[in-house]
């Protein structure tokens, strides 16, 4: 047990022997570990006695009378001892019957009225989540209640106090004034709390979690739990946690659980954790006029070792929303991080490159451009943020050329890097890193490639059939044209007519759902006056009409309502 625990359980040992303090109060945050402490001095001063000598441990949460509290302390006291309440039930003539109807469903408040007095006479009541008590559980009752049993019956109490979820302080201040004869503050550091979570455990990330901790403050063990269990979780769907450092999931992990939890004071939004960079943000033109809490969501972010961010958050993140992990994708990040692990050298020649631009004055630019050009045989290696950032930092130097070598050798290396030959069905312009255009220009030239874009009715076949919509239909919207919808109308029937146009029309009824199903319902629209107006008598232009009748959109069908402003293709 830690220092502040050993201290704070000193302490109530020594209240607690002291029969002359009534009511004692342990306060603290939740999830501090005011109960784990609780049963750990209950265990050392309790642990040996008798059974009907042993605290009565009951919780607050919910109860809306002080008829409900008595009969979660008579419940309790039989769960600790059930042979003296039997006894009772069974010396106490008629009301032994009310008694059992009691525990049967019939109304028990006579059997707690007459027994618990005597059932807790002389003994410890321990009362949790007092903040949690329902708002109809009048305060002066229980007041009340304390005072009657510590005055009449000799019974002492223990309260455990969440001070930060107490809304109601004047309930607070009462207990305080009229009650509680002494308090404890639990206030254990966040490293005190880290080695109470994860006591036990013996797993190689732990030091790098403690670290992050630790940075962020967090002594509430119950979320360092939640966050533990992350962890395992990554750690077990990735088959161990790999040979690269640890401080490129672990830091990040820590912060956005914590997050989602609550439990970080002032913590950065997502949207801006996923776009973070450092190495860009130091030559923003706008820095003087950025909002001083992104100045400290910067500092917290370089505190803890995240210079930058890519997929791994957002797979977290989507895990953490929606408690379904992309393993395969997850697995894949972390082969790649292996294979950069491998080339450690080369990383950290470019990380020393990046740390001279930022902090050391007394290079010149000149010598700044001697260290990039040492580079240049890395740069087969680097993925499309840091060629990104590479090439942003030389240009800034004045070497223009030098950083067009650069993204040409990096441009040619992914034709044949393992990595870049199945790639993700994905816009890369839409990433949250802001790539290079020409980076995004070849990535989306072999993307296409890879996978071929899907035509109009491919697209409205799996939007139906998966119900949802991923980047590659999202692709194929963005690049689709009026002829396209032209084609397509001419080409299809059956069921497939009947969904293609359904499918359509909603869009064009509803709202476009971003700007890509914007502009594919405004080619819609232009392909069906097209074709209604070359052959008005029609069976595919009666249908065409029927179904904007049918939706209230015929009105659409009028010429003088087209757009059709195309967009610019995924690669322009």
């Amino acid at each position: 047990m830690t220092d502040t625990y050993t201290r704070v359980k000193s302490s109530l040992l020594v209240l607690l022997r002291d029969t002359d303090q009534k009511v004692i109060a342990l306060k603290g945050k939740w999830g501090t570990g005011k109960t784990y402490l609780w049963r750990a001095v209950a265990t050392e001063m309790y642990g040996d006695g008798k059974a009907s000598e042993q605290p009565i441990y009951v919780s607050l949460f919910g109860a809306k009378t002080i008829a409900d509290l008595k009969l979660r302390i008579l419940q309790n006291a039989y769960l600790k001892d059930a042979s003296t309440t039997q006894k009772w039930m069974k010396t106490s003539g008629g009301f032994a019957k009310q008694v059992l109807q009691k525990f049967t469903g019939y109304s028990v408040e006579d059997a707690a009225l007459l027994w618990l007095s005597e059932l807790v006479s002389g003994r410890l009541i321990v009362i949790d989540d007092i903040e949690r008590k329902h708002k109809s559980l009048d305060i002066d009752e229980f007041l009340g209640l304390l005072d009657e049993y510590t005055e009449t019956h000799k019974t002492r109490f223990v309260i455990l106090l969440n001070t930060d979820k107490l809304n109601d302080i004047d309930m607070w201040n009462m207990l305080h004034e009229k009650v509680i004869a002494v308090e404890v503050v639990l206030e254990p550091t966040p490293t005190e709390s880290f080695d109470v979570a994860a006591h036990g455990m013996n797993s190689p990330y732990l030091p790098n979690v403690r670290a992050a901790v630790a940075a962020l403050k967090i002594n509430n063990i119950r979320v360092i739990k939640r966050v533990l269990t992350t962890i395992q979780r990554i750690a077990d769907a990735t088959g161990g946690c790999g040979t690269f450092s640890m401080s490129r999931w672990i830091p990040s992990t820590v912060l956005l659980t914590a997050s989602h939890y609550k439990a970080v004071d002032s913590a950065p939004p997502f949207e801006y954790i996923k776009s973070f960079n450092s190495y860009k943000r130091m030559f923003e033109k706008d820095n003087e006029e950025r909002d001083s809490k992104e100045v400290e969501w910067d500092a917290l972010l370089e505190q803890l070792g995240i210079h930058s961010a890519d997929d791994y958050e957002v797979i977290l993140q989507e895990y953490l929303r929606a408690g379904m992990l992309d393993v395969d994708r997850l697995k894949k990040l972390f082969e790649k991080y292996e294979k950069e692990a491998i080339h450690a050298v080369a990383t950290k020649q470019r990380q020393d490159f990046f740390e001279a631009v930022w902090w050391d004055p007394h290079l010149s630019k000149a010598e700044l451009l001697t260290t990039a050009r040492a580079l240049r045989p890395t740069i087969g290696q680097l993925d499309p943020g840091a060629i990104t950032d590479i090439v942003s930092v030389v240009e800034d130097l004045g070497d223009s050329a030098l950083a067009k070598e650069f993204l040409d050798a990096w441009l040619l290396s992914i034709d044949t890097r393992p990595e870049y030959q199945n790639l993700e069905e994905r816009i890369f312009e839409d990433s949250y890193r802001k790539f290079h255009p020409e980076v995004i220009g070849k990535m989306n030239a072999m993307r296409d490639k890879q996978h071929p874009t899907l035509t109009v009715i491919e697209t409205a076949e799996r939007i139906v059939k998966n119900s949802g919509w991923g980047d590659r239909e999202r692709i194929a919207l963005r690049n689709s044209t009026v002829k396209d919808y032209e084609d397509a109308f001419l080409e299809i029937r059956g069921v497939t007519l009947r969904r293609f146009l359904s499918e359509n029309i909603k869009w064009v009824r509803s709202g476009p759902y971003d700007e890509n199903f914007r502009h594919a319902a405004e080619n819609f629209v232009a392909a069906s006056v097209n074709i209604c107006s070359a052959d008005p008598g029609g069976r595919l232009s009666q249908m065409i009409r029927d179904g904007f009748r049918a939706n209230g959109i015929d009105a659409k069908l009028n010429p003088s309502v087209i757009t059709g402003v195309p967009l610019p293709t995924a690669d322009a």
